[in-house]
């Protein structure tokens, strides 16, 4: 399975601190695929202004940059590594499901017999 992430928006605050046009939130997409068949997750973070102390002009932004400002992507202990992981979950089971898996909960769990 190869993950790619994205960015699809950005949200701009029009001035924050004398700079013009801020990004205050990023819009990203995660693509799952296995050669074959495909699977997407969308969501939405909020920045905080860390980016300020270097700041880069908007027309000058490039999305490897703006990634780097999602909360501690790629961190294994944040938060949103915890989702990301969860996000590729989710993927996974909507690609095994397009593949024709039938995934159910388990009426039982194996040690309870």
């Amino acid at each position: 399975m190869i993950y790619t992430m994205s960015v699809s928006g950005l949200y701009v605050a029009d001035e924050v601190d004398g700079h013009l046009n801020v990004v205050t939130g990023v819009v990203w997409t995660l693509i799952g695929t296995d050669g074959t068949y495909t699977a997407t997750k969308t969501g939405t973070d909020n920045i905080g202004p860390a980016h300020l102390d270097n700041f880069v002009p908007f027309g000058d932004l490039t999305e490897e940059l703006v990634l780097t400002w999602i909360p501690n992507y790629g961190t294994a202990l944040s938060p949103f590594f915890t989702r990301y992981m969860q996000y590729q979950a989710e993927i996974w089971v909507d690609i095994l499901q397009q593949k024709g898996a039938n995934i159910e909960l388990a009426p039982f769990l194996p040690w309870e017999l």
